[in-house]
């Protein structure tokens, strides 16, 4: 429910871990996945980030 008080893109959600994770220098690698399934529209939104 707090999804509904603070509404993000998921390339928004993507961006805001990334740069948490590469500020803790013991992370190396990371991979971070995110949908949203879209219940009014007749398509999903997917954003994808990794670090190697």
């Amino acid at each position: 429910e707090k999804a509904y008080d603070n509404p993000r893109f998921v390339e928004d959600v993507v961006r805001i871990i990334t740069e948490h994770l590469n500020k803790e220098k013991k992370i190396k690698w990371f991979s971070i996945g995110v949908e949203s399934f879209e219940s009014i529209h007749n398509h999903s939104a997917f954003a994808y980030y990794e670090k190697k």
